[in-house]
């Protein structure tokens, strides 16, 4: 098992945390809260256990990109060397397969 893996956010799952979070922010500061939180703790165990997310379907398996969810959003990550790439964080009501 891999140890220590650095995890890096590329740009466009920053941008989806910050609208996610401007979004929450104007319904509850707690909500938003929570879902950094939760992304955290989602992130925190890809790195101690890169493989638990599930793959995607066979149109992805060449970029070996998985996801976990996170209640009603879904972290689509990828690993390559000792690296763990956070490609996004969508809205499961959203076509995630448009947005990849």
């Amino acid at each position: 098992m891999r140890k220590n893996l650095e995890v890096r956010f590329l740009r466009p799952a920053e941008v989806d945390i910050s609208e996610a979070v401007d979004f929450l922010l104007e319904q509850n500061i707690r909500a938003a809260e929570k879902f950094l939180r939760k992304i955290d703790e989602a992130v925190s165990k890809i790195r101690r256990f890169p493989l638990l997310g599930k793959r995607l379907d066979e149109k992805f398996i060449s970029k070996q990109i998985r996801f976990v969810v996170i209640e009603e959003y879904l972290l689509f990550y990828s690993i390559e060397e000792e690296t763990i790439l956070i490609h996004r964080i969508i809205h499961s009501a959203r076509d995630y397969k448009q947005l990849l």
